[in-house]
């Protein structure tokens, strides 16, 4: 973590507490700080990986993502706190697309060893803070040995012109939930 990421938790819950699908897999708003002060307490632990952009003292900026490598038994038990935050319809339907989605499982096998960025948010558009985080992910990743970056993203979300500026490309969609994601990914240089 470049900075502590202090705030972080506060980054990444105001710009995800009105996203439709994650308010329902925690129902409701109010749950989804809880979520990602689940998830940044957890990055203490090394999984998954935090990465900030700070300005002064706070986070502008965050990012978690998952490394290359894969989680200890203790890690997963950190993480464990988080699931029960999910509704059982989520857990359900998070199962079945897995399930269902063969393009989407050999892209992702296609895309290792890599980091899987989970969330990434900005306090402030148009400043470049999120394309701060997102190269941070991308130096971090391949510093732990990834050559690939990948992620989700809703088919409809202005983020995939976001995403194809800086080098990613759409390799499978997946619904969700009844919503298409788009997986992108991004090879990383050696280097």
């Amino acid at each position: 973590m470049g900075c502590r990421c202090r705030g972080a938790e506060g980054v990444l819950s105001y710009r995800f507490r009105s996203e439709p699908a994650l308010r329902r897999a925690l129902r409701g708003e109010a749950a989804v700080a809880t979520f990602f002060s689940l998830l940044v307490e957890a990055a203490g632990g090394g999984y998954p990986r935090l990465v900030c952009v700070c300005r002064g003292s706070r986070a502008v900026a965050a990012a978690l993502y998952a490394p290359p490598r894969r989680p200890s038994a203790a890690q997963l038990a950190r993480l464990a706190r988080v699931l029960a935050l999910l509704s059982p319809r989520a857990l359900l339907d998070a199962a079945a697309w897995l399930a269902r989605s063969r393009a989407y499982a050999r892209a992702l096998a296609a895309s290792s060893p890599g980091c899987h960025l989970l969330f990434i948010a900005s306090a402030a558009g148009g400043r470049g803070y999120g394309s701060e985080a997102l190269r941070a992910v991308e130096e971090a990743c391949a510093e732990e040995g990834g050559l690939w970056v990948t992620l989700e993203v809703h088919r409809r979300n202005p983020a995939l012109r976001f995403y194809a500026k800086r080098g990613y490309e759409p390799v499978a969609a997946a619904a969700y939930a009844g919503e298409v994601y788009v997986l992108m990914r991004k090879r990383l240089r050696r280097g």
